[in-house]
């Protein structure tokens, strides 16, 4: 048997994120590019690929309230 993990993936690709929290992924890269959002916390790029984590994402906006 296995075990189903319930707590989802935190570091996901830019369409991901995007659907996730209801907005293009071309918004989000704008977010990114513009430095509305911190690397190191919302985002990062490893292996030449941007993935976003959805802790940091919604620490960000938590902080923007």
């Amino acid at each position: 048997m296995f075990e189903i993990n319930p707590k989802p993936i935190d570091w996901v690709t830019e369409k991901v994120l995007a659907a996730d929290i209801g907005i293009t992924a071309r918004a989000l890269e704008g977010k990114r590019q513009r430095g509305l959002l911190p690397e190191g916390d919302v985002w990062i790029k490893a292996d030449g690929r941007i993935y976003y984590s959805r802790s940091g994402w919604d620490r960000w906006m938590e902080s923007r309230c």
